[in-house]
């Protein structure tokens, strides 16, 4: 097994590298949400990559291994609206995360998680969230080892059929 590799801040050069990492992502999340997901495409298109890194409010962090970037994460705070029902929170959100296919098992994964959470940590952050797709179960393994728990639950309903609410399942 090899060392654990170095985790530091993204810099600007790191765009092709990361874009390399996450077009697997990307496909994967297309062929099983492609009403969601494009396939093709790049899936961090060089403004965006350049305003998550002026934000003070974003970090990119990237698995660099002898000068080869071999995992990365992408990582949001916000904060919860100022209104009388919800507690007042800042939320660091997990965006996306990718280590090369080659390199999994191998405690990269788990290197960029604890580096987000000092991230969220020093961001002054409550908690730290992420939306995993139910067809990623290997995904959903990863995080559950690492102690995160499911608190809600995201639903959805395509509009692409005229059957009324309820009435797709007559036997309810």
């Amino acid at each position: 097994m090899r060392d654990i590799v170095t985790i530091r801040p993204a810099s600007a050069n790191d765009h092709a590298a990361i874009v390399r990492l996450a077009v697997p992502v990307q496909e994967e999340h297309a062929q099983a949400v492609p009403t969601m997901f494009r396939a093709g495409g790049t899936p961090l298109p060089i403004t965006y990559f350049h305003e998550l890194l002026a934000s003070s409010d974003a970090e990119i962090l990237v698995a660099d291994d002898a000068n080869y970037i071999v995992g990365f994460v992408i990582l949001k705070v916000q904060d919860a609206p100022a209104i009388p029902i919800l507690q007042p929170r800042r939320t660091a959100i997990v965006d996306i995360i990718a280590v090369d296919t080659s390199r999994q098992g191998q405690g990269i994964g788990t290197a960029l998680m604890n580096a987000a959470l000092v991230w969220a940590r020093d961001q002054g952050a409550d908690e730290l969230e992420l939306i995993v797709h139910e067809f990623n179960t290997s995904a959903i393994g990863f995080y559950e080892h690492l102690g995160l728990r499911t608190t809600r639950r995201r639903m959805s309903l395509p509009l692409i059929s005229e059957t009324p609410v309820g009435l797709s399942h007559p036997d309810d």
